[in-house]
């Protein structure tokens, strides 16, 4: 049960002196917070969000979202779905092609769709689409994929890169991807593992005019002093998840080192109770703490005032979100469920930006253990 939650996005960005007049080309250099930048190349069976965005910029898939999470036409330039639901025929974009030169067809989007459903290529988007029962190509450029039953998410899930479209030939001898191909704005160059990944620039891509830069090269600065100083220095032109704590002190400076941008995000830290366990399996000690938690002043806290209190994941014009209000702090029912209570210790795990969440529960009888784990 989700019980809180609070979301930001945001990207510091180090400005050069002719950023008021945008030119093409150029290296971009990213600073990413992972060690190693990423968990693997091949886009069936990625981990974690930074993988997928890397990845993104290489290959592509049938569909795609735009900025408020409405479904395009990508790869599929359209689609037509059966009255019963089931049968959803799809239009190929004609002279799109791969990194390799050879055109996307339908034949690529039946292989994509089939190693997916592999159990042996380990894809986390298997489980997703397992409501496939048939593939078939009509054309070309026409392919119809008949569902077991109607599924009205399937559309979603042909979305991103776990969902991408590569040719055959860009598995090795053993079945797996190491130099993945695509059809995107760029082109992968190479990896080394805990020293860089580069992407260049797709000078064929199938939009006009795009990509603009020339060349990406993605940097390891896993600890956030180094990517802060990396930043400033200019060794990066894009620091990823810098600590909030700093931002309004490089923002104010008066030279105009830094553009902050600020968009509403997919980023969440949240409360989650597993109600089938003790001790969160007790009504009254899930409304104790849901009360006696002030989330607004937790999201300034961790945020810096960045984040937003949310009482759901969903954003306000999903065709998910659930409306209502974020439960507000009342001391007084926090303490009233909390009499009721015969519980001195709660053993539970919290995130590493959580740990203020289990000093707010002490002056209500409700003391946690606290363990971090490391994310993707």
């Amino acid at each position: 049960m989700k019980r809180f939650a609070f979301a930001v996005l945001l990207m510091l960005i180090a400005t050069a002196s002719w950023a008021s007049s945008p030119q093409l080309g150029g290296v971009l250099t990213y600073g990413i917070s992972n060690a190693s930048i990423t968990v693997g190349v091949d886009p069936h069976v990625i981990q974690g969000d930074r993988t997928g965005w890397i990845l993104g910029q290489i290959t592509e898939s049938l569909l795609q979202y735009d900025k408020d999470m409405n479904t395009l036409p990508w790869l599929a330039t359209s689609w037509d779905i059966s009255a019963d639901g089931k049968d959803y025929t799809f239009h190929l974009r004609k002279g799109v092609k791969f990194h390799n030169g050879r055109e996307m067809v339908a034949n690529d989007v039946k292989f994509s769709l089939e190693r997916i459903l592999d159990p042996n290529t380990g894809s986390r988007r298997r489980k997703n689409l397992e409501v496939i029962d048939t593939i078939n190509i009509i054309d070309r450029h026409t392919i119809k994929v008949t569902l077991k039953s109607p599924f009205s998410a399937f559309l979603t899930y042909l979305v991103g890169a776990y969902g991408a479209i590569i040719p055959q030939e860009s598995l090795d001898a053993n079945g797996k991807v190491t130099h993945p191909i695509g059809t995107g704005p760029f082109v992968f160059v190479d990896w080394v593992k805990n020293d860089h990944l580069t992407i260049k620039k797709n000078t064929d891509y199938w939009i006009e005019g795009i990509p603009y830069l020339d060349q990406i090269n993605f940097l390891p600065l896993p600890d956030e002093a180094v990517r802060l100083t990396a930043l400033r220095t200019g060794a990066v032109d894009i620091a990823h998840a810098l600590p909030e704590k700093m931002l309004p002190i490089l923002t104010k400076k008066k030279n105009k080192e830094f553009e902050l941008q600020v968009r509403p995000g997919v980023s969440w830290r949240m409360l989650i109770f597993n109600n089938r366990k003790p001790p969160f399996d007790n009504p009254q000690l899930r409304q104790a703490i849901n009360y006696a938690i002030d989330r607004e002043e937790l999201m300034i806290a961790m945020t810096w005032g960045f984040g937003t209190v949310k009482n759901q994941i969903w954003p306000k014009d999903s065709f998910w979100n659930m409306g209502g209000k974020p439960i507000k702090q009342d001391i007084k029912k926090a303490k009233s469920s909390s009499k009721k209570l015969d519980i001195q210790t709660v053993s539970t795990y919290f995130s590493k930006s959580s740990l203020a969440i289990s000093q707010s529960l002490r002056s209500f009888r409700i003391r946690s253990k606290t363990q971090v784990f490391a994310s993707l």
